[in-house]
């Protein structure tokens, strides 16, 4: 977001040299990550334009007050964000990330068992204004939201034996995998950090360059003034 010139200006600012083999291995590595890094900006950016429209709106309508509730958790969300640069919260916000990607690659097999579950329940209570479809069945079989109907009680056992599985395995994987993701929420919270240093030191680099022709002609005003 801050570079408008190449690399090798700010190299040459900072007098540092690198061999040519390191040079291009690591503007390509910087560069990977700088892709990675611009894109998290780009999406905190987005959340925050969103939050602000909705809560604009909500503004001008008091009507649209579940707007505005939805524009709060956006809010919130963004804060999390900018919490992962602070570094004894950090890893526990990326150690959150982490998880919720885990529990992303465990979401096919919870829309399996969602799926035969709702097809249970379709074949054997279709004949109830709840269950009279495929999509009211998987709708409901997805939330298990307590309903009057006949075979209730066969109802909410699924669900409490549904949920009690799904939390247990969670439970499980979490704990067998703690250590790990905790060594990755420190590696991603540091390379985080490392990323605001990096971005800091480009900034500062610019302002002496902007600064230097100031500098120099300051210089040659004492020089002139002397002679």
């Amino acid at each position: 977001m801050l570079r408008n010139r190449p690399l090798e200006n700010f190299y040459k600012l900072a007098n540092t040299s690198f061999p040519d083999g390191d040079y291009s291995n690591g503007i390509s590595l910087l560069a990977d990550q700088y892709k990675i890094y611009e894109l998290s900006i780009v999406c905190r950016i987005y959340l925050e334009i969103v939050a602000i429209i909705l809560s604009v709106i909500c503004l001008y309508d008091d009507n649209q007050w579940q707007v505005d509730a939805f524009a709060v958790v956006l809010a919130w969300t963004t804060v999390l964000s900018y919490l992962r640069f602070v570094p004894i919260f950090g890893a526990n916000v990326v150690l959150l990330e982490v998880i919720m990607l885990k529990f992303l690659w465990f979401l096919p097999v919870l829309a399996v068992l969602i799926c035969s579950h709702s097809a249970v329940f379709y074949m054997l209570l279709q004949n109830q204004s709840v269950f009279s479809t495929i999509t009211f069945a998987w709708f409901r079989s997805s939330f298990f939201y307590d309903i009057r109907c006949r075979l209730r009680g066969f109802f909410l056992c699924c669900g409490v034996t549904m949920t009690i599985l799904v939390n247990h395995f969670r439970i499980a994987l979490a704990v067998g995998e703690i250590a790990n993701l905790s060594t990755i929420a420190r590696v991603r919270n540091a390379t985080r950090r490392y990323e605001l240093l990096f971005e800091y030191e480009i900034f500062r680099l610019q302002c002496l360059w902007s600064l230097a022709p100031v500098h120099r002609c300051h210089e040659y005003i004492e020089k002139t003034s002397n002679r």
